[in-house]
């Protein structure tokens, strides 16, 4: 298998040809740490096509999936640090490996009211445009998951599950760090293998009775050919700065009308994703699908079990900000302040 350096060796000379060449003519390569079907990598490109029609052509993006190029989802900053790309999309909570400081945002499941996420949204985009200077780049502008992204959370199990209780008899896979602490504070022996490319198999062979999953992912995933039913469990965290990320010298190369194009298009998207946050017209189109498909999309767990689980992640999470030091702590209470009721 390849090491990382050799990864950054064979792909800088795939994606050589990306680089400016002409003045006021820019051409970069951005990364997705998400699949290339997924809605997230599609809400890029859509980023892209745009771009290139505002600034008739003169900024020409190219988005990859940098799975596809032989990287993990946590070697985004990596490949920045070592040039691989000239822009990045980032999604903080999978970077604790390589900067910790970006696990300060408000977990998913965090925010027992979905509305709180209109309250702390600016305040964590500033923070991370804070941490993204330290690896010398700028953040241009904040995304969302998708441009009609999913709202909430759910279990998808293998048999009917309906409340905590019901949790701790089977085998959980759950993906962040701080979800897995929190599901121990409840008493639940939460796992954080397979990995998601082996999550298919692993269902369909019992190795993990269940994962923690949205709808639309669930639906490009296939997820519901070896699951039997979603029980909602949390509320999705749309406030984490998501941020489209470059270079500063790269940045710095681009005129201000260009990077206006830049700013707009992303703060346009933002907008968008936001609007069909609200609506969840996709997110209800997937369950309309899995259902068609033979799922069974149970009723939530109940209120006191939700308010348990988000608690626990508000408590594991503030304890992660308090081992980062004070100053980060202080900072972490400061996004608190906005969510308490």
């Amino acid at each position: 298998m390849k090491n990382f350096l050799g990864l950054v060796a064979a792909t800088a000379l795939a994606v050589s040809f990306w680089q400016p060449g002409f003045a006021q003519e820019f051409k970069w390569t951005m990364g997705s740490q998400v699949g290339a079907t997924h809605i997230g990598t599609q809400m890029l490109e859509d980023y892209a096509d745009r771009v290139k029609e505002r600034s008739n052509g003169r900024i020409e993006i190219k988005v990859v999936a940098i799975g596809s190029m032989g990287f993990n989802r946590v070697d985004a900053l990596r490949m920045m640090k070592d040039r691989v790309m000239e822009s990045m999309h980032i999604y903080p909570y999978m970077m604790a490996r390589d900067e910790p400081m970006l696990t300060m945002f408000v977990p998913h499941g965090g925010l027992f009211n979905k509305e709180d996420n209109l309250k702390i949204g600016d305040l964590q985009f500033e923070i991370a445009t804070e941490i993204y200077e330290k690896w010398d780049l700028v953040a241009v502008a904040q995304t969302g998951f998708g441009l009609d992204p999913d709202t909430v959370m759910g279990v998808v199990t293998r048999d009917p599950i309906g409340s905590l209780d019901d949790l701790k008899s089977i085998k959980l896979r759950h993906g962040e760090p701080i979800g897995l602490a929190a599901w121990k504070k409840l008493g639940i022996s939460a796992q954080g293998g397979p990995p998601f490319s082996e999550l298919y198999v692993a269902l369909r062979t019992g190795v993990v009775d269940g994962t923690t999953l949205s709808a639309q992912y669930i639906k490009s995933t296939s997820l519901y050919e070896v699951t039997c039913c979603f029980s909602e469990i949390m509320n999705i965290t749309i406030a984490a700065p998501n941020v489209i990320t470059v270079h500063k010298d790269e940045w710095a190369k681009v005129p201000a009308d260009l990077q206006k194009v830049l700013r707009d298009v992303g703060s346009e998207i933002y907008e968008e994703s936001l609007a069909g946050w609200r609506l969840g017209k996709a997110e209800n189109a997937a369950f309309e699908f899995l259902k068609s498909k033979g799922m069974q999309v149970l009723p939530p767990f109940p209120s006191e079990d939700r308010i348990k689980i988000a608690n626990a992640l508000i408590e594991v999470w503030l304890e992660r900000c308090s081992n980062l030091g004070q100053d980060t702590r202080n900072t972490c209470n400061r996004i608190a302040s906005l969510i308490q009721q």
